[in-house]
């Protein structure tokens, strides 16, 4: 007889790599963040320095993704493994919101990082707010982690804290709300990734549409020939234009 495996067993597993793998990229990103700050890192030369910013980098983002995939495994194996209390018990119920959060930042992190690519070390600003978004969706997870504990063991690491985070509790929303919440989170992530391209669309489009305008009246002459004056527009391209020397007259397509 073939051996099962219960849909228990298949959530911790999958928590226990979820919490690892993620742990992983917390602690890259914040090391990274650390070189990327420091001018100088003692016993390391610059070329040692750039070399393991560049693990840690990769190590970060081969880790934030690999994770934002097993996040969604864990979280629907749980909802399994519940039997049904998902929906009823306010620390299943919080664990579903916050695992959604989870992926949402996690997911913010890690298409910001390929979106931008090494820009957002450029400046300590955009360090610290990346760093920040990080460990922001870290602690999350974390948050997710924990309420495993409370709920099979009725304690978790959180309860060291000297105020209570109110994980105990949850507020039921009716099926009419969650539907709109679901549809309003699809359409976010929809955005994250559609915007930049729309953005992108509409700078084609202005720029064209001062190509197709011709040089600005202010633009000055690039060369002075029988009375007239010569621009090339766009610059360096081979369309050129005249008006009538020292005019302010709109430039005429040769």
């Amino acid at each position: 007889m073939m051996a099962t495996v219960s849909a228990g067993t298949f959530h911790v597993i999958h928590t226990e790599l979820v919490v690892g793998i993620l742990s992983l990229a917390a602690m890259s990103l914040v090391l990274l963040c650390i070189l990327r700050l420091s001018p100088k890192v003692p016993f390391l030369n610059l070329e040692q320095k750039e070399r393991l910013a560049k693990a840690f980098d990769n190590t970060q983002m081969v880790s934030s993704a690999f994770g934002l995939i097993f996040i969604p495994i864990a979280m629907v194996s749980g909802i399994i493994a519940s039997e049904g209390e998902a929906t009823t018990d306010p620390i299943l119920l919080n664990k579903i919101i916050l695992s959604s959060i989870s992926i949402g930042a996690w997911l913010a992190f890690v298409v910001a990082r390929f979106r931008h690519g090494d820009s957002v070390w450029e400046t300590r600003g955009m360090a610290i707010a990346h760093t920040a978004n990080g460990l922001f969706a870290y602690f999350i997870t974390t948050l997710v982690a924990t309420l495993g504990g409370k709920y099979t063991r009725g304690e978790s690491l959180y309860d060291l804290l000297p105020f209570s985070l109110g994980i105990d509790e949850a507020i039921i929303a009716p099926s009419w709300l969650n539907i709109i919440l679901i549809l309003v989170g699809v359409v976010s992530v929809t955005m994250l990734f559609l915007l930049p391209k729309l953005l992108e669309n509409d700078n084609d489009i202005v720029i064209e549409n001062i190509l197709e305008t011709g040089p600005p009246t202010t633009l000055m002459a690039q060369q002075i020939s029988d009375g007239f004056e010569w621009i090339s527009w766009p610059e360096g391209s081979s369309d050129y234009y005249y008006r009538t020397e020292r005019s302010n007259d709109s430039w005429i397509k040769r």
